[in-house]
């Protein structure tokens, strides 16, 4: 895990559905990125996206539904393109992250198009998340 990891947490409320949640959480990152990339105090950026679910009792429950994570030396050599980049293709953000997780409901609904050659990722699986769950207590 990073020593000075800077989290962020992201509003995906504001999002119509899943498939905008995949599109735009990367829009909505990479104003961070690019303020911080020069930032020598931290070593990696985590975003997490934030949102209102549906459990399987009918409540209504806050939960991560997506997350990201980027490496300072991954950040440092994203060029200036990289931004349409990823508005003319999602794929391109997470491929580039040194980690991502998208909720199974997320992932579920985007067809092959959308998520391309991105693979499912349990999320025991990936260590980086290891103190996030899907659900927020």
């Amino acid at each position: 895990m990073f020593l000075h990891a800077l989290r962020v947490n992201i509003d995906a409320n504001s999002y119509s559905n899943e498939l905008d949640i995949f599109k735009y959480f990367p829009d909505d990152t990479f104003s961070f990125i690019d303020k911080l990339k020069n930032n020598k105090n931290i070593d990696g950026l985590i975003f997490v996206g934030q949102a209102h679910l549906i459990n399987e009792n009918g409540d209504v429950d806050l939960n991560n539904v997506i997350m990201s994570y980027f490496t300072a030396p991954t950040i440092s050599n994203l060029g200036k393109a990289f931004y349409p980049m990823i508005l003319s293709n999602p794929q391109t953000y997470y491929n580039k992250a040194d980690g991502y997780q998208i909720h199974p409901s997320i992932y579920s609904k985007l067809d092959s198009d959308e998520r391309g050659t991105l693979p499912f990722i349990k999320l025991l699986d990936n260590k980086i998340f290891d103190d996030l769950s899907w659900k927020i207590k």
